[in-house]
Protein backbone atom coordinates (compact mmCIF):
# COMPACT_ATOMS: atom_id res chain seq x y z
CA UNK A 1 0.00 0.00 0.00
CA UNK A 2 1.33 3.50 -0.69
CA UNK A 3 1.80 5.27 2.24
CA UNK A 4 2.06 9.46 2.43
CA UNK A 5 3.74 10.23 6.04
CA UNK A 6 2.05 12.56 8.34
CA UNK A 7 4.54 14.97 8.37
CA UNK A 8 4.34 15.38 4.35
CA UNK A 9 0.44 15.87 4.65
CA UNK A 10 0.74 18.42 7.07
CA UNK A 11 3.28 20.57 5.16
CA UNK A 12 0.80 19.98 2.64
CA UNK A 13 -2.48 21.09 4.57
CA UNK A 14 -1.86 24.76 5.53
CA UNK A 15 -0.77 25.49 1.64
CA UNK A 16 -4.17 24.31 0.80
CA UNK A 17 -5.93 25.95 3.71
CA UNK A 18 -4.03 29.18 2.43
CA UNK A 19 -4.62 28.74 -0.90
CA UNK A 20 -8.54 28.21 -0.43
CA UNK A 21 -8.91 31.32 1.65
CA UNK A 22 -7.45 33.32 -0.84
CA UNK A 23 -9.48 32.39 -3.60
CA UNK A 24 -12.70 32.60 -1.69
CA UNK A 25 -11.21 36.35 0.35
CA UNK A 26 -12.29 39.57 -1.74
CA UNK A 27 -9.42 41.22 -0.30
CA UNK A 28 -6.89 39.53 -2.68
CA UNK A 29 -7.64 40.96 -5.84
CA UNK A 30 -7.71 44.69 -4.29
CA UNK A 31 -4.42 43.75 -2.34
CA UNK A 32 -2.57 43.43 -5.73
CA UNK A 33 -3.79 46.21 -7.14
CA UNK A 34 -3.43 48.36 -3.93
CA UNK A 35 0.42 47.36 -4.35
CA UNK A 36 0.93 48.32 -7.62
CA UNK A 37 -0.22 51.25 -6.47
CA UNK A 38 1.99 51.54 -4.27
CA UNK A 39 5.33 50.75 -6.16
CA UNK A 40 3.98 53.44 -8.97
CA UNK A 41 3.71 56.30 -5.99
CA UNK A 42 7.16 55.39 -4.75
CA UNK A 43 8.22 55.19 -8.29
CA UNK A 44 6.69 58.55 -9.12
CA UNK A 45 8.56 60.02 -5.87
CA UNK A 46 11.14 58.85 -7.01
CA UNK A 47 11.24 60.09 -10.34
CA UNK A 48 10.32 63.75 -8.87
CA UNK A 49 12.89 63.54 -6.00
CA UNK A 50 16.16 62.05 -7.38
CA UNK A 51 15.59 62.25 -11.11
CA UNK A 52 13.29 65.31 -12.73
CA UNK A 53 16.17 67.42 -13.14
CA UNK A 54 17.42 64.81 -15.69
CA UNK A 55 14.50 63.97 -17.91
CA UNK A 56 12.73 67.54 -17.63
CA UNK A 57 14.13 68.41 -20.86
CA UNK A 58 12.64 65.04 -22.35
CA UNK A 59 9.02 65.62 -20.95
CA UNK A 60 6.11 67.69 -22.52
CA UNK A 61 5.08 70.86 -20.14
CA UNK A 62 1.82 69.58 -19.25
CA UNK A 63 3.00 66.58 -17.40
CA UNK A 64 4.90 68.95 -15.50
CA UNK A 65 2.91 71.02 -12.33
CA UNK A 66 4.11 72.86 -9.54
CA UNK A 67 4.16 71.43 -5.83
CA UNK A 68 0.96 73.43 -4.76
CA UNK A 69 -0.97 72.48 -7.75
CA UNK A 70 0.02 69.07 -7.59
CA UNK A 71 -0.75 68.84 -3.81
CA UNK A 72 -4.22 70.47 -4.57
CA UNK A 73 -5.16 68.15 -7.58
CA UNK A 74 -3.81 64.73 -5.64
CA UNK A 75 -6.01 66.02 -2.45
CA UNK A 76 -8.88 66.22 -4.28
CA UNK A 77 -8.32 62.77 -6.54
CA UNK A 78 -8.26 61.24 -3.02
CA UNK A 79 -11.44 62.46 -1.40
CA UNK A 80 -13.22 62.08 -4.67
CA UNK A 81 -11.89 58.64 -5.27
CA UNK A 82 -13.22 57.80 -1.08
CA UNK A 83 -16.31 59.02 -1.46
CA UNK A 84 -16.98 57.01 -5.10
CA UNK A 85 -16.32 54.02 -3.94
CA UNK A 86 -17.51 54.09 -0.58
CA UNK A 87 -20.99 55.34 -2.00
CA UNK A 88 -20.94 53.10 -4.94
CA UNK A 89 -20.26 49.67 -3.18
CA UNK A 90 -22.76 50.54 0.08
CA UNK A 91 -25.32 51.42 -2.91
CA UNK A 92 -24.66 48.48 -4.66
CA UNK A 93 -24.64 46.04 -1.87
CA UNK A 94 -27.77 47.47 -0.85
CA UNK A 95 -29.57 46.88 -3.74
CA UNK A 96 -27.86 43.24 -4.28
CA UNK A 97 -29.02 42.28 -0.90
CA UNK A 98 -32.94 43.24 -1.44
CA UNK A 99 -32.47 41.51 -4.64
CA UNK A 100 -30.85 38.46 -3.11
CA UNK A 101 -33.59 38.17 -0.67
CA UNK A 102 -36.08 38.19 -3.13
CA UNK A 103 -34.70 35.50 -5.53
CA UNK A 104 -31.58 33.87 -4.17
CA UNK A 105 -29.16 34.31 -1.50
CA UNK A 106 -26.36 33.39 -4.76
CA UNK A 107 -26.51 36.60 -5.93
CA UNK A 108 -24.72 38.49 -3.10
CA UNK A 109 -22.22 35.51 -3.25
CA UNK A 110 -21.68 35.32 -7.46
CA UNK A 111 -21.64 39.09 -7.09
CA UNK A 112 -18.23 39.29 -4.45
CA UNK A 113 -16.85 36.75 -6.22
CA UNK A 114 -16.88 38.63 -9.66
CA UNK A 115 -13.86 39.24 -10.90
CA UNK A 116 -15.16 42.67 -12.23
CA UNK A 117 -16.09 43.36 -8.65
CA UNK A 118 -13.00 42.88 -7.43
CA UNK A 119 -10.79 44.76 -10.06
CA UNK A 120 -13.09 47.91 -9.42
CA UNK A 121 -12.51 47.85 -5.63
CA UNK A 122 -8.47 47.45 -6.77
CA UNK A 123 -8.48 50.57 -9.52
CA UNK A 124 -10.67 52.72 -6.81
CA UNK A 125 -8.77 51.85 -3.67
CA UNK A 126 -4.97 52.06 -5.61
CA UNK A 127 -6.07 55.23 -7.02
CA UNK A 128 -6.50 56.73 -3.37
CA UNK A 129 -3.57 55.17 -2.17
CA UNK A 130 -1.69 56.45 -5.20
CA UNK A 131 -2.94 60.03 -4.05
CA UNK A 132 -2.45 59.83 -0.20
CA UNK A 133 1.28 58.19 -0.84
CA UNK A 134 2.29 60.91 -3.04
CA UNK A 135 0.68 63.73 -0.72
CA UNK A 136 2.93 62.17 2.45
CA UNK A 137 6.33 61.98 0.66
CA UNK A 138 6.08 65.82 -1.19
CA UNK A 139 8.46 67.71 0.41
CA UNK A 140 9.43 71.23 0.49
CA UNK A 141 12.77 70.66 -0.91
CA UNK A 142 10.67 70.23 -4.15
CA UNK A 143 9.17 73.92 -4.24
CA UNK A 144 11.88 74.95 -6.84
CA UNK A 145 11.40 71.84 -9.32
CA UNK A 146 8.23 70.66 -11.15
CA UNK A 147 6.94 67.35 -10.79
CA UNK A 148 5.18 64.70 -12.51
CA UNK A 149 2.90 62.66 -9.60
CA UNK A 150 -0.25 65.28 -10.31
CA UNK A 151 -0.33 64.43 -14.35
CA UNK A 152 -0.08 60.71 -13.32
CA UNK A 153 -2.78 60.91 -10.89
CA UNK A 154 -4.94 62.95 -13.29
CA UNK A 155 -4.50 59.78 -15.65
CA UNK A 156 -5.02 57.34 -12.98
CA UNK A 157 -8.60 59.23 -11.98
CA UNK A 158 -9.43 59.33 -15.71
CA UNK A 159 -8.89 55.24 -15.57
CA UNK A 160 -11.33 55.40 -12.51
CA UNK A 161 -14.03 57.20 -14.04
CA UNK A 162 -13.83 55.19 -17.13
CA UNK A 163 -14.10 51.75 -14.69
CA UNK A 164 -16.84 53.36 -13.12
CA UNK A 165 -19.10 53.51 -15.79
CA UNK A 166 -17.88 50.21 -17.03
CA UNK A 167 -18.80 49.03 -13.54
CA UNK A 168 -22.57 50.42 -13.24
CA UNK A 169 -23.46 49.02 -16.56
CA UNK A 170 -21.62 45.74 -15.27
CA UNK A 171 -24.03 45.40 -12.47
CA UNK A 172 -26.88 46.94 -13.94
CA UNK A 173 -26.65 44.01 -16.45
CA UNK A 174 -26.05 41.40 -13.76
CA UNK A 175 -28.74 41.53 -11.41
CA UNK A 176 -31.37 40.74 -14.00
CA UNK A 177 -33.15 37.78 -13.50
CA UNK A 178 -32.40 36.09 -16.66
CA UNK A 179 -28.22 36.90 -16.48
CA UNK A 180 -28.80 34.78 -13.05
CA UNK A 181 -30.34 31.66 -14.03
CA UNK A 182 -27.78 31.44 -17.28
CA UNK A 183 -25.13 31.81 -14.61
CA UNK A 184 -26.77 29.12 -12.28
CA UNK A 185 -26.82 26.72 -15.38
CA UNK A 186 -23.34 27.43 -16.46
CA UNK A 187 -22.14 26.20 -13.12
CA UNK A 188 -24.02 23.62 -12.45
CA UNK A 189 -22.77 22.33 -15.97
CA UNK A 190 -19.33 22.99 -15.20
CA UNK A 191 -19.85 20.93 -11.93
CA UNK A 192 -21.62 18.17 -14.06
CA UNK A 193 -18.85 18.45 -16.32
CA UNK A 194 -16.11 18.32 -13.85
CA UNK A 195 -17.13 15.10 -12.26
CA UNK A 196 -18.00 13.09 -15.49
CA UNK A 197 -14.49 13.83 -16.13
CA UNK A 198 -13.56 12.62 -13.18
CA UNK A 199 -15.19 9.51 -14.13
CA UNK A 200 -14.01 9.00 -17.43
CA UNK A 201 -10.11 9.85 -16.31
CA UNK A 202 -10.45 7.27 -13.56
CA UNK A 203 -11.76 3.83 -12.84
CA UNK A 204 -14.41 4.86 -11.01
CA UNK A 205 -17.11 1.94 -10.13
CA UNK A 206 -20.27 3.25 -7.85
CA UNK A 207 -20.65 -0.01 -5.44
CA UNK A 208 -24.63 -0.53 -3.92
CA UNK A 209 -23.33 -3.12 -1.32
CA UNK A 210 -19.88 -3.35 0.27
CA UNK A 211 -17.76 -6.73 -1.83
CA UNK A 212 -17.23 -9.07 0.75
CA UNK A 213 -13.38 -9.12 -0.28
CA UNK A 214 -13.14 -5.80 1.79
CA UNK A 215 -12.82 -6.99 5.21
CA UNK A 216 -10.76 -4.08 6.84
CA UNK A 217 -13.18 -0.84 7.99
CA UNK A 218 -12.04 2.71 9.15
CA UNK A 219 -14.00 5.28 9.95
CA UNK A 220 -12.44 8.75 9.37
CA UNK A 221 -14.32 11.23 12.09
CA UNK A 222 -14.02 14.94 11.47
CA UNK A 223 -11.17 16.96 14.22
CA UNK A 224 -13.16 19.98 13.81
CA UNK A 225 -16.66 21.28 13.52
CA UNK A 226 -17.67 23.01 10.71
CA UNK A 227 -19.42 22.99 7.09
CA UNK A 228 -17.61 21.10 4.52
CA UNK A 229 -16.10 23.67 1.63
CA UNK A 230 -14.06 21.52 -0.52
CA UNK A 231 -13.34 17.70 -1.52
CA UNK A 232 -10.66 16.57 -3.67
CA UNK A 233 -12.59 14.21 -5.02
CA UNK A 234 -9.91 13.66 -7.85
CA UNK A 235 -6.72 12.90 -5.89
CA UNK A 236 -9.04 11.15 -3.52
CA UNK A 237 -10.06 8.81 -6.06
CA UNK A 238 -6.42 8.59 -7.52
CA UNK A 239 -5.36 7.48 -4.26
CA UNK A 240 -8.18 4.95 -3.82
CA UNK A 241 -7.51 3.34 -7.31
CA UNK A 242 -3.59 3.26 -6.79
CA UNK A 243 -4.39 1.43 -2.79
CA UNK A 244 -7.56 -0.29 -3.89
CA UNK A 245 -9.67 0.67 -1.28
CA UNK A 246 -13.09 2.12 -1.39
CA UNK A 247 -14.62 5.27 -0.18
CA UNK A 248 -17.88 5.54 1.50
CA UNK A 249 -18.73 8.92 1.56
CA UNK A 250 -21.19 9.95 4.51
CA UNK A 251 -20.77 13.47 4.09
CA UNK A 252 -20.84 16.01 0.63
CA UNK A 253 -20.30 19.32 0.73
CA UNK A 254 -22.13 22.05 2.34
CA UNK A 255 -23.07 19.65 4.86
CA UNK A 256 -22.51 20.01 9.09
CA UNK A 257 -20.01 18.26 10.76
CA UNK A 258 -19.68 17.89 14.48
CA UNK A 259 -16.32 17.21 15.79
CA UNK A 260 -16.07 13.55 16.10
CA UNK A 261 -18.41 13.01 13.43
CA UNK A 262 -17.69 10.41 10.73
CA UNK A 263 -16.76 11.94 7.13
CA UNK A 264 -15.90 8.66 5.16
CA UNK A 265 -15.23 5.43 5.48
CA UNK A 266 -12.46 3.53 4.03
CA UNK A 267 -12.90 0.14 3.39
CA UNK A 268 -9.60 -2.22 2.02
CA UNK A 269 -8.61 -6.10 2.61
CA UNK A 270 -6.23 -5.34 5.10
CA UNK A 271 -5.93 -2.51 8.12
CA UNK A 272 -5.79 0.74 7.16
CA UNK A 273 -2.75 2.44 8.82
CA UNK A 274 -2.99 5.89 10.44
CA UNK A 275 -0.74 7.61 7.87
CA UNK A 276 -2.76 6.95 4.67
CA UNK A 277 -5.88 7.79 6.76
CA UNK A 278 -4.42 11.47 7.87
CA UNK A 279 -3.22 12.09 4.26
CA UNK A 280 -6.99 10.62 3.30
CA UNK A 281 -8.31 13.26 5.34
CA UNK A 282 -6.25 16.17 4.11
CA UNK A 283 -7.85 15.89 1.01
CA UNK A 284 -11.01 17.07 2.85
CA UNK A 285 -11.76 20.43 4.46
CA UNK A 286 -14.09 22.24 6.17
CA UNK A 287 -14.51 25.96 7.40
CA UNK A 288 -13.04 24.77 10.97
CA UNK A 289 -9.78 24.47 10.13
CA UNK A 290 -9.13 20.92 9.00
Amino acid sequence: MKVHTLNEQRRGRPVKQLLMKMRKGIWVVPALYSSASLALAILTVSLDTYWIHKVEPFLPVMMLTSIDLAQTVLSAIASSLLTMTTFTFSTVMVVLTTYSSQFSPRTLQNFVKDKTTMRGLGIFLGGFIYSIISLLFMRQSLEEHLVSSAFIGVLYAIVCLAFFAYFIHHIATSIQISRLIQRLEEEALNVIDYYHSIQQDQDVKPYNTIPVHYKATSKVPSHTSGFIQYIDFSGLVNEASQNDVLLHFEKGIGDFVKQGETLFTIHSHQKIEEDFISYIFSREGTDGGV
